[in-house]
């Protein structure tokens, strides 16, 4: 069986001991952690809050290295929109910018390609910054890990389910997050995040990762109760959260239940990871076979070849890291589904849920299941009877 044990990305030992109280369901404890070290920000105006966060995100000068991380695209869009605002008014940003479905793109901007093309070299999730930008040509250079890449208009103006091709990268959502790692996170912690969000998101630092959070109030309330004096504070609220489990309506079993959750969301990280360094070596093997030297460049030739070797090795070693990865994800959510359906079977037995069942029911229901009619039908049948005795 599969089992994380130990997180070893973050560099303090308080922090990984904050993660692994998070990853057992105890997210209370795992929050006063972070209170304690001052990675906690919480307000009652969202604006605030976001605004201070995307402040903080910027006085850590790294855009490379430190990401904003949301639980919905629309926080996401927000946060993005905002710290474009700082990078184009700090002059990081080229004066020619192309307008795309995301937003304005110009060079400067940290980006996020969303879309494989195996033509181009790229996959899914691959971060860069643009380095240069063709309003009139509609094309766009982004730097990718050491080389550069043009994206034409037929990849710029594709999307995917995920949204447009190409999208800013200074905030992400925890989903792309995934199998990544940062210096610092900057968590934007709304009411429908989990404690299974919250461990993944919150473990993308290697340095430090704090969380923003505001405390959420219900608009259908304000309409008869303005004020609402009882409302739980943001600190309060998050709190609730991260003690809330994905699979909460479901356990029996809890610490079992968030113990294989949590390693399904580890497994799945890194096989995402691993299916993107096989898209890799699958284009970079194949453009080698695409381009071949001049058969009479011996020495090109030669280099060549050793190329193709390695990257056909690369190829090899990535896909079998990606079967490795896809086998342990299926044996953990075999695990999961296992631990599910033994907890229906047990409730099924359970003969409280059979009386519960029996109290909810209505008369007509229950004689109905009975196979009985109801007295009142039995006497309307008694009658017309009667009535056609007397004619």
């Amino acid at each position: 069986m599969i089992e994380l044990h130990e997180n070893r990305r973050q560099s303090e030992r308080w922090e990984r001991d904050a993660l692994a109280l998070l990853r057992d369901g105890r997210g209370a404890a795992a929050l006063e952690r972070y209170q304690d070290r001052g990675r906690v920000v919480a307000g009652e105006d969202a604006d605030a809050v976001r605004q201070q966060l995307v402040t903080d995100w910027w006085a850590a000068r790294d855009a490379d290295r430190s990401v904003m991380i949301a639980f919905r695209r629309v926080d996401v869009r927000d946060l993005n929109g905002r710290a474009r605002m700082l990078m184009r008014a700090s002059g990081a940003l080229g004066r020619a910018e192309l307008q795309l479905a995301a937003g304005g793109f110009a060079a400067g901007d940290r980006v996020v390609l969303r879309r494989n093309d195996r033509a181009l070299g790229v996959s899914n999730g691959d971060r860069g910054t643009i380095a240069g930008v063709d309003p009139t040509g509609r094309t766009i250079d982004v730097q990718l890990s050491g080389r550069r890449v043009r994206l034409d208009a037929g990849y710029l103006d594709s999307a995917t389910r995920h949204g447009p091709s190409l999208q800013h990268a200074y905030a992400i959502t925890g989903h792309v997050a995934q199998g990544l790692t940062f210096r610092q996170t900057f968590v934007l912690a709304t009411d429908h995040i989990s404690r299974e969000w919250a461990y993944s998101a919150l473990s993308r630092g290697r340095e430090s990762n704090r969380l923003y959070t505001v405390a959420a109030r219900s608009e259908e309330r304000d309409e008869y109760a303005p004020s609402d004096a009882r409302r739980p504070a943001a600190r309060e609220q998050l709190a609730a959260a991260l003690e809330r489990s994905d699979a909460h309506t479901l356990a029996t079993d809890i610490g079992r239940e968030q113990r294989l959750v949590a390693e399904l969301q580890h497994v799945v990280a890194e096989h995402e990871s691993a299916v993107r360094a096989h898209d890799t070596a699958v284009s970079v093997r194949a453009d080698l076979e695409r381009d071949p030297p001049h058969p009479l460049r011996r020495r090109a030739r030669r280099r060549h070849g050793r190329e193709l070797a390695r990257a056909r090795d690369d190829e090899a070693r990535t896909l079998r890291r990606v079967e490795a990865w896809s086998s342990k994800e299926t044996t953990v959510r075999a695990q999961l589904e296992q631990e599910r359906r033994a907890r229906v079977a047990d409730k099924a037995r359970d003969p409280t849920v059979e009386l519960e069942r029996v109290r909810s029911e209505t008369r007509a229901q229950r004689l109905a299941r009975l196979g009985l009619e109801r007295p009142e039908r039995i006497l309307e049948r008694a009658v017309d009877g009667g009535r056609g005795l007397g004619r």
